[in-house]
């Protein structure tokens, strides 16, 4: 059995194994879908120190084909993958599932479903695009020009909160369909907002932001990777910094990748060699579904 496998060492290439090991508490996967698009821009642009080479792929649809350690009953079932472990990220601090094989950790396993859609590999971003908005109330800010800034905004347009902007410099095409109003300039923002989200991992524009802008509420994502905060002492400010989902609202699921298939398609490949071309990602991203 030969693996294919996309790696990225500065620039992305193609390997070929023949052994793929799988230790202790891993299981033997076949990808199905692969969603491109939120983490794999960030070490493209240096902002996560990733430790190279590392295969990409980190959020997508699988199928579990050993559990040789342990006997949970994965064998044979569909499973959606989540990027976080105790021990580092999928798809960055070790490797992901882009490949026509892969290992996994059981922790990885966010879900088992019913069918290989290619959307519901979007399903942990939601969910956590979902809790992060149900955390915000009041006049809120969202920074960021991601997947996961058009979800907090549809959310927000879902349940009729109108009293929210956006600081988004580019990848403004999809956000102009949220009902949010977009800036592009710090001069722009407010003096106050009662909530602020940060889903944006550039600690400079996130710095300039919390330095001339007042909260009493911040909830920054892990997906932006920002662990510092410039906040001032003149007051209190709860903050919460959190990688946790909402799982309580299938419903909002559906409907959040109803409107996510306007923006992000699916791109069926039989050669995994193919997609180095859709390398780094545009826009929201795309979902590459396998057919070899």
């Amino acid at each position: 059995m030969v693996i294919r496998q996309i790696v990225y060492n500065g620039e992305y290439f193609v390997v070929e194994r023949d052994i793929l090991p799988v230790r202790m508490g891993e299981l033997l996967v076949k990808p199905l879908s692969v969603y491109i698009g939120l983490l794999e821009n960030l070490y493209v642009r240096y902002v996560y120190p990733s430790k190279y080479p590392v295969v990409p792929g980190s959020f997508g649809i699988v199928r579990v084909l050993e559990e040789p350690y342990s006997n949970k009953g994965y064998s044979g079932k569909i499973a959606v993958v989540n990027p976080f472990t105790s021990n580092g990220i999928l798809g960055l601090d070790f490797n992901g599932i882009l490949g026509s094989y892969a290992a996994i950790r059981e922790e990885n396993i966010y879900r088992l479903v019913n069918n290989d859609d290619p959307y519901l590999s979007l399903t942990p971003l939601i969910e956590h695009g979902v809790y992060l908005g149900k955390h915000c109330y009041g006049k809120t800010l969202i920074i960021g020009c991601n997947i996961l800034t058009y979800i907090v905004a549809k959310f927000f347009d879902m349940n009729k909160k109108h009293d929210y902007a956006l600081l988004c410099y580019n990848n403004r095409r999809a956000l102009r369909r949220t009902r949010g109003r977009i800036h592009v300039n710090l001069g722009e923002l407010d003096p106050y907002y009662d909530s602020i989200v940060i889903l944006d991992p550039r600690f400079g524009l996130v710095h300039r932001v919390l330095t001339h802008i007042r909260s009493n509420n911040i909830i920054v994502s892990m997906y932006s990777f920002i662990n510092l905060l410039p906040l001032k002492h003149d007051g209190t400010c709860n903050v919460l910094y959190t990688s946790k989902t909402f799982r309580g609202a299938p419903n909002m699921v559906e409907k959040m990748i109803s409107l996510l298939k306007k923006n992000i398609r699916i791109i069926r490949i039989n050669d995994i060699s193919k997609t180095i071309g859709l390398l780094p990602p545009r826009g929201l991203g795309a979902i590459v579904s396998f057919r070899f």
